[in-house]
This record gives structure tokens, sequence and C-alpha cells, in this order.
């Protein structure tokens, strides 16, 4: 998070035309605009909802919250190539929110999904209203499908709870005919993107500057993770997801875990996953991102806005250490990585110079994360219920995204990922093998890493059984008789293909036969030698085959030696 000293106050600023982005607005904008046609970028949360939803309240709640947030009602534009917010004084409702009654429609619920999936998935113009979109559709009387997506520039994960918050507070008032009771707002984001700008001139950032430029003073490898397809030369934001569901005990074990070794569920996660990465690569330098929240001044709490920024977390993992030496590297990389948390990822990437690489992210291609999976507020209006609805996985920013939901129970892990890069068993193995790894080291937190077991026990019997049962019960048919099996199979089936000519299975064997039965009556039998004197053709074949059927061997001679080298 921005650690932004809270001694500094943020003012509201005078209204302008035009007024300065933030460090994570601006490098959103860069990558919207390398490849527009993206939803990488869209933050999306759909919901069923069953009862008598009023959607004429709905409307109204949104455009209220729309008032109330200026971030909601901005556009960005490049003034003497310096990007800049435009802040509007309204969003039209028809641009806002979008209602479709699929009430009496033959498969409706099938038409509502692909709605709502492609409302959730088209990408934004930075340039034009609106940067968040309302998408309701009503399936029958009592029955609604939700779905709201917000561009990440005006936005983040907890601007979506804080919009739910809000929301759901304006339509129980309003359906009550009452005065909804929001905390005031003193502030609007772009009184923190300017802030943001001039806190960045201070001594303190110059600190931090040094501090992350030293950390990636020897520029990092690349990670290789072992791929399924070659990679594309420019990233395709193609995406797929995994999700496993953690037993409760395993969950608990995790927790109690991290409690034992003194440090946090996220760090020891994230520990984990590091050793994942090092046993697929065989690579001890090892750099993952992070997402890291940026409200940590009282004035922010209540704004919607991207207040997210990424850290870039490097760890050396010598050879011969113990899982306990990696964790304790793992420990000391995040709370120095806090420490000097506010200085901008997009400043730290140009800082560096890297050279540019489309097919990949600058510094890491992997993300990790570890969320709440449940917003701390429940959210309930009394006539109506709700549960999430599933979407598809957008466009992918990253090789893979690691993401952890933690409830009162449960661990549940969601990956993303490009399937242009890796199959779904080959996600599936990997987090099997992570699971390994958790398990082994629990038993034993002072093994080292090569001791690790990583084989799932399914994978470890294909490798010790399945893969040395070798006995194989073969046949005591002749070659030919084999052959002659095949073609009463299937006899118009193409056997060969040769200059663009085809033969059959019946036909090869006719000819076969006929050769057989010259051959017979030129005195061939079983132990006679026959020699095959031609090049690479039908006859070839059609020779070998005859001179098997009729009980001799072939002798192949090359057609290459000069003649006078097979004169006996």
């Amino acid at each position: 998070m921005i650690n932004l000293p809270q001694s500094d106050s943020i003012n509201p600023l005078e209204k302008q035309k035009y007024y300065q982005v933030s460090h994570g607005q601006r490098r959103l904008w860069i990558l919207q605009h390398i490849s527009e046609s993206s939803s990488a970028y869209n933050i999306r949360l759909a919901m069923r909802i069953n009862g008598k939803l009023d959607v004429s309240i709905l409307t109204a709640a949104f455009q209220e919250l729309v008032n109330r947030h200026e971030i909601l009602r901005t556009t960005f534009t490049s003034v003497g190539g310096n990007i800049k917010q435009v802040i509007h004084e309204e969003i039209p409702t028809e641009q806002l929110i979008i209602f479709k009654d699929l009430r009496g429609e033959k498969d409706a619920e099938l038409l509502a999904d692909d709605l709502i999936q492609e409302s959730a998935n088209l990408p934004f113009s930075l340039e034009k209203l609106p940067l968040i979109r309302v998408l309701l559709v009503q399936i029958n009387s009592e029955e609604f499908i939700f779905g709201l997506t917000v561009h990440h520039i005006i936005g983040d994960a907890q601007s979506l709870d804080i919009i739910f918050q809000e929301f759901f507070i304006l339509y129980s008032a309003y359906t009550q005919q009452k005065k909804a009771e929001l905390p005031p707002l003193t502030l609007q984001y772009k009184d923190y993107a300017a802030w943001q700008n001039q806190w960045l001139e201070s001594e303190e950032v110059r600190e931090q500057h040094e501090y992350w430029c030293e950390v990636f003073a020897e520029h990092p490898p690349i990670l290789n993770l072992p791929i399924d397809f070659p990679r594309p030369q420019v990233k395709s934001s193609q995406a797929a997801s995994y999700t496993y569901q953690f037993s409760e005990s395993l969950s608990q074990q995790l927790q109690t875990f991290a409690t034992q070794n003194n440090t946090t569920l996220f760090i020891t996660l994230l520990t984990f996953f590091k050793i994942l990465l090092y046993r697929h690569t065989g690579q001890r330098d090892l750099v993952v991102g992070i997402p890291i929240s940026a409200r940590n001044h009282p004035d922010l709490e209540n704004q919607i806005g991207f207040y997210v920024n990424t850290l870039a977390l490097r760890s050396l993992l010598p050879e011969g250490v113990t899982f306990k030496q990696v964790l304790g590297e793992v420990t000391n990389t995040c709370l120095d990585a806090y420490e000097y948390r506010d200085y901008p990822f997009d400043k730290l990437v140009s800082a560096l110079n890297l050279e540019r690489d489309l097919s990949r992210n600058p510094l890491f291609d992997v993300m990790f994360s570890l969320l709440g999976k449940e917003s701390k507020t429940v959210l309930k209006i009394p006539g109506l219920e709700h549960q999430p609805y599933p979407l598809k996985p957008r466009m992918a920013q990253f090789d893979m995204t690691w993401s952890f939901f933690e409830d009162s129970h449960n661990l549940t892990l969601v990956i993303e990922y490009e399937p242009d890069l890796f199959l779904p068993e080959t996600i599936a193995r990997m987090n099997g093998h992570f699971l390994q790894i958790i398990k082994s080291v629990i038993q034993n937190p002072d093994c080292k890493l090569s001791e690790i077991n990583l084989l799932t026990p399914e994978e470890q019997h294909q490798l010790l059984i399945e893969w040395n049962q070798t006995e194989v019960a073969y046949s005591q048919q002749c070659l030919h008789q084999l052959f002659e099996e095949k073609v009463r199979d299937n006899p118009e089936a193409i056997a060969l293909i040769f200059d663009g000519e085809k033969l059959t299975y019946r036909e090869l064997n006719n000819r076969a036969n006929q050769v057989g039965h010259y051959l017979k009556e030129k005195g061939v039998t079983s132990e006679v030698l026959v020699g095959i004197f031609i090049e690479r053709s039908f006859e070839m074949i059609i020779g070998i085959l005859g001179i098997i059927k009729a009980g001799g061997a072939y002798v192949p001679l090359d057609p290459n030696y000069p003649l006078s080298a097979w004169i006996i």
C-alpha cells in the first residue's frame, strides 16, 4: 500500500478541465493502449438475484453512486503528451445501465448467460464514457442476473466492495422512502492522484528508488516454466482457469503451521509457491509479483479508485538450504518490500530501462495473492436473496496468476493461466505438486529442498509400477498373417501413399500374393534368401511382403551401390 505520511493531509483541488493521473493509472493507460481489444483489465462481478427487485430503484441507486464518486464518471485523454483525467458532470442512464427483459423467451437462462459473459469481457475505450457498466437481465418475475464491470483504471477489488455496500444502503433506503446514510466524501480520487504526484518528488521517494534499484541491480533471469506450446511472439491474453478447494483439515493445518513458525499464512503459501517454481524450473533466483493495497491514509477508506501497487518480490534459494531457511529468506524479502512499498511499479520498470519483450511482462510472469473470500460487510436487502454468478475467465495478464481466497473454514485456489502456453492437465499437475510440497514440509519442516517429495501418489504409482510393467503378450502369428488380418478387417483402408498415388490393403495384399506365388514356383521356401534391388516405391513393399508370404527372407540391396558390388 502507498504509505504516504499521514501528517500530510490530502487537500481537495479546485475545479479544472484536466487533472493529473496517478502513476498506477498511467501504467494501465499504456498497457491498455498496447492491446486496445484486451479485456485483461476488466474487474467483473456477477450475481443471481431472487425476489421482487425494483429496476427503477436500482437505477436510481446507481445514478446516486455515480454522482457521489467522481472517478466513476471519469475518462482519460492525452494533453500535450501527458495523460490526464477528465471528470464529466453525469453519465446518461442509458449508457450506465442496460436492462434486458427475457421473460417469456425460450432458453432465457442461456440467453442471459451469453449477455452477462459478453458484457463482462467487452473491452472499454478509456477516452469514452462510461468506464463502469451495469447489466441487469430479468429471466422471470422474480429472478434476475446482475453484472457489474469496471475498468481497473477507475477501481480495484475493494472498490467493488464499496460500490456494493453503498448500493445496498441506497437501495434499502429508497425502498423505504428514507434518506440513505452514507459517510461523507471530503475527497475524490483526483485529489489523491495530485497528492501522490507531489509526494513522489520528496526525499523519501529517492530512498525507496535506491532500494529497488539495488534489488534489481542485476536483472533477474527469465522464469522458464515448462510450457506445452511455443511462446507466441506477442502475448495473446487469452485465459483459462483452474479452481481447487482445500479441505478444511488442510486449511487449518496451514494456518497452524504458519502460527508455529511465527509468520503469516500469506508468507507461508508464498514460500511453498516459490519452492514449486524452483522444483519446476531448477532456477534459484525467483521473482514473483504481488498486488498490495494503497489505502492506509484514513481519508481513503471509503474511496473508489485504483489504489493498488505491485511489488516484485525477489528471493535467492542457495544450494542445500532447508525449508525453514527459505521461509526466513521469503519473510525478509516481504518485510523489506513492505517497508519500501510506496514506490510505484511503473517507475521501477522505467528506472531499470528493461528491454521490452512483447511476449512477456517486465520483471516477472507469475502473480500471487491471498484475499478474503467474502466481504467484511454482510450485504442484505429485505425481500431479496443473492448469490455469486460464475463468470468465464477474463483475458490473462500473466503466464499464470495464483489467487488464494480465505474464508472462515477453507482456502480456495484459483489459477488463471494462458491456454496458449499450458494445457489444463499441466496446471492440475502443478497444483498436485504444490499440495505434495505442503504435506511433505508440514511433516518435516527441517527438510532440505532436495528432500521434499514432489510427486503425487498417482504419479509415483505410474512411475514405479505402471511404467515398469513391460511384459506384453505378443501374438504367435507370423508377420504376413497379422497383415492379412488387417486386410480382412478393413480391406478398403489406405495402406500406402507414394508420389500422390494410393494403395488399399486389399490391393496391396493381392499384388503381394502374386509375387509370393511366383517365388514359390521358382523354389523359394523357408530359409531361402531373396535379394530386393529397388528404389523406395510401392513395388519395394509389395516385393517384401511377397517374399515373406513365400516363406523366404528378404535381403535389401542398396540401388545406389554400383552393380559390380553385387556380382558374386
